[in-house]
C-alpha cells in the first residue's frame, strides 16, 4: 500500500514529525498509543482520522505496532526511519551549501550535461529532485550549473542509472545582464518573497506569549515545514553574487525559534513522562 509521506496537512506528516522530535529527544523512534493520540490532538485531528492514518502507515510498512505491558506501542520501521533521514539529509544539503556561501568563493562554476536524459519521464523524477536538491539549476535543455562543485553522490547516481554525463569547472562569458541571468535561472524573486513571508511569520510566533507547551507542537511543525520548503528550493548563491540576501536572516531566525520551541517542547515531553 502506498501513501503520500509529504503532504502537509496529513496525519502521516504530523506523525513523522513527532517521531523525528522523539528521535532527537530520547534517541528512539517509539511511543505508546495513549501519548501519540494525546499529542496528535494538538494538530486538530479527530480520533477517527488519527486511527485511520496510523492503520495506513502500518499497512504501508512505515510503522509497526505491538503490545507491551498492556500498552500498544507504535514504532517506526526501517523504511519510516529512512524517510525521516531523507528529510534531514535534504536540510543538511542546504546547510552545506550555506556554509559554502559564508566562505570565499573561487569564482568557479560547475557545469553538468546529462546525455539522453528526459526530465519529464516519471522514472527520472527522483533524479531531477536530487539534482535540484544539490543546488543545480537547468540553464538550457540538460545543461545544469551550480556555483559549487558537484557532490560525488550525484555522479554516482547518474552512473548507477546508466546516464552518461559531461562535467566541467570554470568561468563563463555571457552577453546577458548577469543579475537578470541569476534572477531567472535561480528563481530569486520568488524565493526572496517567500523568505520575507517566513521572517514575518517567525516574528508573529515570537510575539506570542504564554502559549501552552503542547500547542507549540503544530507551531514548530508549520515553521519547520515552511523553512524546509524554501531552503530546499534555494540554490544558495555565494556572497560575491548575492551580498544582501534574506536567506541569511531567515537562517538566523529559524535557528533561534527552533531552539526556543524545542526546549519548551522537551519540557512538555518530560511533563508527560516520556
Amino acid at each position: 500500500m502506498k501513501i503520500t509521506l509529504r503532504k502537509r496537512d496529513s496525519v502521516t506528516s504530523s506523525v513523522l514529525f513527532l517521531f523525528n522530535l522523539l528521535g532527537e529527544y530520547k534517541n528512539e523512534y517509539s511511543i505508546n498509543l495513549s501519548h501519540l493520540m494525546e499529542f496528535m490532538k494538538y494538530f486538530h485531528k479527530s480520533e477517527a482520522s488519527i486511527r485511520t492514518g496510523l492503520s495506513r502507515m502500518v499497512k504501508a510498512n512505515i510503522l509497526i505496532n505491538k503490545r507491551e505491558h498492556n500498552e500498544i506501542i507504535y514504532q517506526l520501521t526501517e523504511e519510516g526511519v529512512q524517510n525521516i533521514r531523507q528529510w534531514n539529509k535534504s536540510l543538511a544539503k542546504f546547510y552545506k551549501r550555506y556554509e559554502l556561501r559564508q566562505a570565499d568563493w573561487n569564482h568557479q562554476w560547475c557545469f553538468l550535461t546529462i546525455l539522453d536524459f528526459n526530465k519529464s519521464e516519471y522514472n527520472n523524477l527522483f533524479i531531477l529532485e536530487e539534482l535540484e536538491g544539490c543546488g543545480l539549476r537547468e540553464v538550457n535543455n540538460n545543461l545544469w550549473i551550480t556555483p559549487y562543485n558537484i557532490d560525488d553522490e550525484i555522479l554516482t547516481l547518474l552512473k548507477n542509472h546508466k546516464f552518461n554525463y559531461l562535467k566541467g569547472l570554470g568561468t563563463f562569458e555571457t552577453n546577458m545582464n548577469l543579475n537578470d541571468f541569476l534572477r531567472d535561472t535561480f528563481n530569486l524573486e520568488t524565493i526572496r518573497r517567500r523568505y520575507i513571508e517566513f521572517i514575518n511569520k517567525v516574528k508573529e510566533i515570537n510575539n506570542q506569549r504564554n502559549v501552552p507547551n503542547g500547542n507549540l507542537l503544530p507551531i514548530l511543525f508549520e515553521v519547520g515545514w515552511d523553512f524546509y520548503d524554501i531552503v530546499t528550493s534555494d540554490a544558495v548563491l555565494p556572497k560575491e553574487l548575492m551580498k544582501d540576501w534574506e536567506e541569511d536572516q531567515a537562517v538566523r531566525e529559524m535557528k533561534a525559534v527552533r531552539s526556543e520551541l524545542y526546549k519548551k517542547i522537551s519540557d512538555f515531553f518530560k511533563e508527560n513522562n516520556l
